[in-house]
């Protein structure tokens, strides 16, 4: 007996595996898109995490200076006593000094920055050439869209003039006093060689940052919009400190009388300490996470407690301020409520066909439940054999989607954040959760309906399973009162309104899957159009990030469609499959291939036509409702042939599936009219 059940088992799946091959496929589609999806954000910010934290990004910069100080002020930089009591606090673990300015320099926005190669933190890396080995030397950040293009071995003339150009230092000379030396331009007018290019951890966008130099400065107050950085050029601290000038002096031991003189001094002595890039201790969130930000930022006044500059004479940048990472986790979280909106669709969609399916194969089977009741099988044991059906195909659906999705759609979208973007490696970490969340909701339901549909038959006294269910009764449809219509209607036209009609269910399911499929391929090409509206302000410019987007709607487009197709196969072949001694009564009844391909092509096609009209508005509405939420685009950036493309799609897929299953109604055999239903 119990190998004779399971049997029964394995033939409920082979006699039923063209349903069974659909359902699987239909889930398949629905949790690998999920999955997939749902996984760019995390796989991105991870990948991006990592190299942050290998390349050992500063969670603050401080910069010396605010709004009110003069730009003499501003470049005295942080005392060396207020950097010791920073390196020493309890609230960092490292903490590296630089200097760093901005200027104009023949005419190019440039950003000189004398800096430590070896330091504790941020790590530059060398992707072409060698470091500097003499204080002649530079190396450049790798140039960017509209920055220069320099080659190693490019010689670069640099006139740092504006350093000493009418400045007067005072200095404490031994056996002489308080002195005021000034120092000629000449001196600092250098011509340096590049020596490589490097990529900066914490500039990982492919565009070049904003120069903050007094033209630029003065531009942005005109226009609003600040210049581009032309070149970023990177000394080695240590050559570049180590060189010596002359400074001059004036000495007056009484009056009438000038004694000039010069004294030699280093360049260490001039240049100040204007940034100071900082690690903080008690943080143990990633660069990307929720909480990242916030848990930074709360530090900064425990900072500030520390007094001197710390109080009120210098500015704090957290990574939130650094326009690659600002863009970044704004481009993600846009991306997140896409990958939110659309799976939750998919899965409402995929949970339909499911319920379709389902329910409607047992209710088909309802004679072999009386059979099997009727030799004293209990309804439990009755309704395992569609239990087992049901999960097995979504079990098995859900976890080839999990890893096909996980596993594909981030290795095919993440290459694509490269046109905005330096793409570290991308990181073998993947997050299953929306896609394992999505699978146990759709397995659940679809265990849930097979159950429910199953019991609610064995209610029924096996005599009365035993006979075929009592077609539900002809009724006049709306159109019939209608005259103007109803009466230039063909017979065979009436008969099929009559037939979609008559199961309102039935035809109810149909037009939601329909439905829900072609507003899924609309919404996909709606956000497509729309995708060159996503901007992202910071300061006071505007990056560009339709490139990334694009491919995520191609991957929408993509899925919904093959969820598209599937859907409406299942649903025709469905409707072909429980009309079996219907097709063939009207073979016996002498009506010619043609003529019973049409009789139930037909009523197929009306269905579907109806869910692909209802589909585009739907399709609309959900636009609206994302385009509201993520902040970007609007129904109005919709290309009006991105109606009829979606309208088109749907159909040459309707034509498609009514292609592939007229062999399956030529194969009816006219005799099963002939048998008999009890």
């Amino acid at each position: 007996m119990k190998k004779a059940y399971i049997k029964s088992i394995i033939r409920t799946i082979t006699s039923n595996f063209s349903r069974f091959l659909s359902l699987l496929l239909i889930i398949v589609v629905g949790i690998a898109f999920v999955s997939g999806i749902g996984g760019i954000s995390k796989k991105i910010s991870v990948s991006y995490g990592d190299k942050l934290r290998e390349q050992k990004a500063p969670d603050l910069i401080l910069k010396y200076g605010n709004d009110s100080m003069s730009d003499e002020e501003a470049l005295k930089g942080f005392p060396s006593k207020d950097i010791n009591t920073l390196k020493n606090s309890d609230l960092t673990k490292e903490v590296m000094p630089i200097f760093s300015m901005d200027f104009t320099c023949n005419d190019l926005e440039t950003r000189f920055i004398s800096y430590p190669f070896d330091g504790p933190l941020n790590k530059l890396e060398l992707i072409e050439g060698n470091w500097p080995s003499n204080r002649n030397e530079v190396v450049i950040e790798h140039p960017e869209d509209s920055m220069k293009e320099y080659k190693v071995g490019d010689k670069i003339r640099c006139d740092l003039s504006f350093l000493v150009d009418g400045k007067v230092i005072e200095k404490e000379v031994e056996g002489i006093g308080t002195i005021n030396l000034t120092i000629p331009n000449e001196q600092f007018i250098f011509e340096y060689t590049v020596t490589g290019i490097v990529d900066n951890p914490i500039v990982f966008m492919k565009s070049p940052d904003f120069s903050l130099s007094s033209d630029s400065i003065k531009q942005e107050e005109e226009t609003d919009n600040y210049r581009p950085l032309d070149q970023v050029l990177f000394f080695n601290e240590s050559h570049f400190a180590d060189m010596k000038f002359v400074a001059e002096y004036n000495l007056e031991p009484m009056p009438g009388m000038i004694i000039p003189g010069t004294i030699d001094m280093m360049v260490s002595d001039l240049l100040p300490i204007t940034d100071l890039y900082v690690s903080l201790s008690g943080i143990e969130t990633s660069f990307f996470d929720d909480n990242y930000i916030s848990d930074v930022e709360g530090k900064i006044n425990s900072i500030k407690s520390l007094g001197g500059v710390f109080e009120d004479k210098c500015s704090y940048l957290s990574m939130n301020d650094v326009k690659s990472y600002r863009v970044m986790v704004e481009l993600l979280q846009k991306i997140d409520i896409i990958c939110i909106a659309f799976p939750f669709f998919f899965i409402a969609v995929v949970a339909l066909v499911v319920f379709t399916t389902m329910s409607r194969m047992v209710d088909e089977e309802r004679m072999y439940l009386g059979c099997y009741s009727s030799l004293g099988y209990g309804n439990a044991r009755i309704a395992f054999k569609y239990f087992a059906f049901s999960l097995i195909s979504s079990l098995l659906g859900a976890v080839i989607g999990l890893f096909v999705g996980a596993y594909t759609i981030p290795i095919v979208i993440f290459p694509s954040f490269e046109v905005l973007f330096r793409v570290p490696a991308m990181t073998h970490e993947i997050s299953l959760m929306l896609g394992i969340i999505s699978a146990a909701a759709i397995v659940v339901a679809d265990l849930a309906v097979t159950m429910w549909v199953a019991f609610k038959n064995l209610q029924s006294v096996p005599s009365a399973l035993l006979k075929q269910k009592t077609p539900k009764a002809g009724k006049k449809v709306l159109l019939e009162r209608i005259p103007f219509i109803w009466k230039n209607l063909k017979f065979k036209m009436k008969s099929s309104l009559r037939n979609v009609l008559r199961y309102k269910g039935r035809f109810a399911m149909v037009v939601l899957s329909t439905m829900g499929s072609c507003a899924l391929i609309f919404a996909g090409i709606g956000l497509y159009d729309t995708s060159g509206e996503l901007k992202i302000d910071m300061l006071n410019t505007t990056a560009d990030l339709a490139d990334t987007i694009k491919p995520v709607s191609l991957a929408i487009i993509g899925f919904a469609m093959g969820l598209g197709l599937l859907v409406i196969f299942n649903l025709a072949n469905m409707n072909v499959g429980e009309r079996r001694r219907e097709i063939a009564t009207l073979e016996v009844l002498g009506y010619y291939k043609p003529e019973v391909d049409g009789y139930i092509f037909r009523e197929i096609f009306i269905m579907t036509l109806v869910g692909i009209i209802l589909g585009l508005p739907l399709g609309v509405l959900f636009l609206y409702i994302l385009f509201t939420t993520i902040g970007f685009g609007g129904i109005e950036n919709v290309h009006w042939y991105s109606y009829v493309i979606t309208f088109g799609i749907a159909i040459s897929f309707v034509i498609l599936v009514l292609l592939c299953i007229k062999p399956k109604i030529s194969k009816i055999d006219m005799n099963d009219s002939l048998k008999s239903l009890e």
